[in-house]
């Protein structure tokens, strides 16, 4: 059994403006697909993929410019998912998103997918329009997302940066994941995981360069507001092996982490390959990320028992039940 906790879904209307950007700047030769619920599962059951958690990456809702706009496309965007998991309530679960800069607004459409449309919890920017997720302005949603003790997935995300970020692809390639360690970083370091315990955190892409430095992480320069060794909330948290990471990298988490501490994830539709064409000049499809990441899985020198544990079973275990 696999189940794949980084997996993306766009809605038309998304796919089509990330489509403009990433093909106009070069990022991408032929647009982000547009999630179809058909397609997804053709893929994967070529792949072996039992299970999808939907989520979509990116700044949207947030950089929307009014709060209506803002709440009507986390709305559409968690309908579409809501669709596909009623049509096939074995083969899709949902990360819903929330208007994160509308307080009022983010925790009414957080009570609606958790409550309502049986979501399992939220994706997360590493950063709202480049403010921390620590900010106190985020409050209102931690208290009750710690009251549900629900389950938050950090995708990285571009922010306001020197240009030398920009040059060849560095703020996607080595930004995002840096991102990644430093919004997690300031939840640990300023006391944020002591006031809001109950959540359980997913670190994308095995969450940046955390897992290597956990040692550096841990001095005491800067005066560290968290009640405990930060090591200890670093370990707690969950890392998924997507962004075109290969075994060693792998095992390398593993052993500073813990095998119950790693999901399996791929990034569909996103990665290697994913999106040049083929011989015949047209698109390939999208799932060379597959081949891709379960190419590395197999290679992993771990027992069968222990990828088991990364393929399927940590995610069975923080996925609340529908």
């Amino acid at each position: 059994m696999i189940i794949d906790m980084h997996f993306h879904g766009f809605s038309r209307a998304s796919a089509e403006t990330l489509s403009a950007f990433y093909v106009a700047s070069g990022t991408m030769e032929v647009p982000v697909p547009a999630f179809d619920a058909d397609e997804y599962l053709r893929t994967m059951d070529r792949h072996g993929i039992d299970i999808g958690v939907l989520s979509i990456p990116g700044p949207a809702p947030d950089n929307l410019p009014t709060a209506e706009a803002r709440l009507a496309s986390a709305r559409a965007l968690n309908d579409l998912y809501a669709e596909a998991m009623a049509r096939h309530p074995t083969r899709f679960r949902a990360l819903g998103r929330v208007p994160l800069v509308d307080g009022d607004a983010a925790l009414q459409e957080l009570k609606r997918i958790m409550d309502d449309l049986g979501f399992q919890g939220v994706l997360l920017p590493t950063n709202v329009l480049g403010r921390p997720l620590d900010d106190p302005a985020f409050d209102g949603f931690w208290a009750e997302a710690n009251r549900r003790r629900l389950l938050c997935f950090f995708h990285p995300l571009d922010w306001p940066c020197d240009p030398r970020w920009r040059d060849w692809g560095l703020l996607t390639k080595i930004g995002w994941p840096a991102d990644t360690s430093l919004a997690v970083s300031r939840l640990v370091l300023s006391g944020h995981r002591d006031r809001f315990p109950d959540t359980t955190l997913v670190l994308s892409h095995l969450g940046g360069m955390i897992p290597m430095y956990l040692s550096r992480l841990g001095w005491k320069a800067g005066e560290p507001r968290c009640a405990r060794n930060p090591e200890e909330y670093f370990r707690a948290f969950y890392y998924d092996t997507a962004g075109e990471v290969r075994a060693p990298a792998i095992r390398a988490v593993c052993d500073a982490v813990g095998t119950d501490r790693v999901v399996f994830g791929s990034d569909y539709p996103f990665g290697r390959g994913a999106y040049r064409p083929g011989a015949s000049g047209r698109p390939t499809q999208p799932e060379d990320v597959y081949t891709l990441t379960l190419r590395e899985m197999q290679a992993l020198d771990l027992p069968q028992a222990d990828k088991d544990k990364i393929y399927y079973q940590n995610a069975q275990r923080i996925l609340p039940a529908r």
